[in-house]
């Protein structure tokens, strides 16, 4: 039977604050989205438009996130973001893909997507969790 989504959220995924994690979830379902899209085969023109939009609410995300940790005054600020500006980069670079995804490609992009989102869910924005918390 084959999976009905590729990242399933779990409760362990949560870093403690409302908007944060419903945004994490957002840009999970997106790529679920985008996945089953996939699966289904989804003409090009709708891949892209999934990629766009993933492409622009991780970028709207990561902005929230950077704006919340500057005013918090997070002390680890200037190596998060330069893990959000090579994320930006990279989804900019992405967005193309919808037209001309192979088999080998939406695979690299797929393992790509879950393995940035959930390293930096459960790594990097782990670190600012209990900070935050703290605050």
């Amino acid at each position: 039977m084959e999976p009905t989504v590729f990242i399933q959220w779990k409760p362990s995924y949560s870093v403690g604050h409302s908007l944060i994690d419903r945004q994490h979830r957002i840009v999970i379902e997106v790529i679920n989205e985008l996945y089953l899209a996939r699966r289904h085969g989804y003409p090009p023109g709708k891949l892209a438009a999934l990629l766009k939009r993933l492409d622009q609410y991780t970028k709207a995300h990561l902005s929230f996130e950077e704006r919340l940790l500057l005013e918090n005054g997070y002390p680890d600020l200037p190596a998060h973001l330069e893990l959000h500006r090579v994320m930006k980069a990279r989804m900019a670079g992405l967005a193309w893909m919808g037209e001309a995804m192979d088999e080998e490609a939406a695979q690299e992009l797929f393992d790509f997507l879950k393995a940035w989102w959930l390293h930096h869910i459960l790594e990097e924005d782990m670190k600012y969790s209990e900070y935050l918390r703290q605050k």
